[in-house]
């Protein structure tokens, strides 16, 4: 019992993220919807997905225009080299039961 993302979606972000590392630079809109599509993982990939956009949300928060191209930085050109080499290694986050626990007392009488 696991989310998964399928290979296609897989095989999109790699293409993606591929290209904004060989090219050295990006739009803030680009970055951006990079960043969403991994966040919109979050049930398949698990809490990793928010941990590790945290330098491309700070760097698309701090945009001047969505439209600008920019050299990405080298906290940012590693976050988007992890994704690229671990997403396979991420997909399939177990579906996690919540257990409440309770206590019943009987009285005998």
């Amino acid at each position: 019992m696991q989310f998964r993302v399928t290979p296609k979606k897989i095989t999109k972000l790699k293409i993606n993220l591929d290209s904004m590392i060989s090219f050295g630079s990006v739009t803030f809109r680009e970055l951006a919807r990079v960043a969403g599509f991994i966040n919109s993982l979050y049930l398949a990939v698990g809490p990793i997905a928010r941990l590790f956009t945290r330098q491309m949300r700070a760097t698309v928060q701090a945009r001047s225009y969505w439209d600008c191209s920019f050299s990405h930085s080298s906290p940012l050109s590693e976050e988007l080299r992890f994704w690229s080499t671990n997403i396979e290694a991420f997909n399939g986050y177990g579906i996690q039961f919540r257990l409440t626990l309770g206590a019943v007392i009987f009285l005998r009488c």
